[in-house]
């Protein structure tokens, strides 16, 4: 391949010496012209190959995955949370491990959880959001004892209840329990959530103006690798 690509410079460096020696002559000032930018085109042509050829060939670890799609998700939101004046705070970020869902699981979940937020909190209240590892043995408040390390992704906003869609009381169906999600888009998360062996928590304080929506996802114990896409 290296020899490929120095025969097709040699040939570039031969085309326009003939032309600077033949300028005087237009026809074939021309041809040697026509010839340079063909050798150029299929030179190009040959050394973006090499490069999708290295880069498809090429496993890249991959790491830091949950960060880096919160972080889009709320470059996503960022508009809408700034037309309603709502401080995001974010938890201290340490390092996570991979999780074993998806990325297009975990974009889904993310984006239509902080959507949700976005649509039913009143302006100039406050999103946090904190993760974190779960280290198999230790037990937090309201948790599940596991073997098992997890990532915990936690949102807490403020002014108002996230849970809860309340139209349903005006159909007289009776009450249902206190954190339990009765809105479309959270039932839909949840089950998509259970689908990939993690779970959703949803727990409102008792004043109903502080709702935590606590995401806990399996680990991924494998290493992973990806490979990068060709270039355009």
């Amino acid at each position: 391949m290296v020899l490929f690509a120095k025969n097709r410079l040699d040939a570039i460096k031969a085309s326009a010496r003939m032309l600077q020696t033949r300028s005087g002559d237009r026809r074939i000032a021309e041809f040697f012209s026509q010839t340079i930018d063909s050798d150029v085109d299929k030179t190009d042509a040959f050394i973006r190959g090499l490069i999708n050829y290295v880069r498809a060939s090429t496993p890249v670890k991959k790491t830091n995955s949950v960060q880096t799609l919160i972080e889009k998700v709320l470059k996503k939101h960022q508009p809408a949370l700034e037309q309603k004046k709502v401080k995001i705070f974010r938890g201290p970020e340490g390092d996570l491990p991979e999780t074993t869902v998806s990325d297009d699981h975990l974009w889904y979940i993310l984006d239509s959880l902080l959507d949700y937020i976005v649509t039913v909190i009143p302006p100039f209240e406050t999103v946090g959001i904190t993760t974190r590892v779960a280290v198999p043995g230790r037990k937090g408040p309201g948790e599940d004892s596991s073997n098992e390390p997890t990532i915990e992704i936690r949102f807490v906003s403020t002014g108002h209840s996230a849970t809860q869609d309340l139209s349903w009381k005006r159909l007289g169906i009776p009450d249902l329990p206190e954190d339990e999600p009765t809105d479309l888009p959270l039932l839909l998360i949840r089950e998509v959530v259970g689908r990939d062996r993690g779970r959703i928590k949803f727990e409102s304080n008792e004043g109903r103006s502080r709702t935590m929506i606590t995401l806990t996802l399996p680990v991924e114990r494998r290493k992973v690798f990806s490979y990068m896409p060709p270039q355009g």
